[in-house]
């Protein structure tokens, strides 16, 4: 049984400053239970920008606060 959850946070991406074709990408560990994304992730609402944090990680809960 496991005693700990393991959390990632993310923050600060700014999606807007690259290109649609060179979007971030991250490794996680195997252990994770829960992604943050944690303020000034997407400039605007684009849908390439929804479809990359969507796709994070699509088996993991992601906590997602806009903004800082």
């Amino acid at each position: 049984m496991k005693n700990s959850i393991v959390l990632n946070a993310i923050s600060d991406v700014h999606l807007g400053c690259f290109e649609n074709e060179n979007l971030p990408d991250f490794a996680f560990s195997p252990d994770l239970d829960i992604l943050i994304l944690a303020g000034d992730i997407m400039d605007g609402v684009k849908s390439h920008y929804i479809d990359w944090v969507l796709n994070l990680n699509p088996n993991l809960p992601i906590i997602y606060t806009p903004g800082n």
